[in-house]
């Protein structure tokens, strides 16, 4: 399987969204990428795709976070909802 990943775009929501409410069994994860896609912070280029014959399979979001140790405050990124279709999990998407 010749799996391409590439950031997201806007052409690919409502495909992303259908898969994290089939990969979830519901919305709260789809909701969660809406709403952060609406932030200041969010960065397509972290928000990647997984694509199998130009179907989106999968999709992973990383969000910029900073971790505050009360001694120094650390940028990283946070891992959002990474999400495979429930037929090709467990098979190295």
């Amino acid at each position: 399987m010749k799996i391409i990943v590439e950031a997201e775009t806007q052409d690919d929501y409502e495909q992303i969204t259908k898969l994290h409410i089939e990969a979830f069994n519901g919305d709260d994860e789809a909701k969660l990428v809406e709403k952060l896609r609406k932030t200041q912070e969010y960065n397509c280029k972290l928000s990647l795709v997984a694509k199998y014959r130009n179907q989106i399979i999968g999709h992973v979001l990383f969000y910029p976070i900073e971790i505050n140790t009360g001694i120094k405050k650390c940028k990283t990124l946070a891992l959002a909802p990474i999400s495979v279709l429930p037929n090709l999990q467990h098979q190295g998407v």
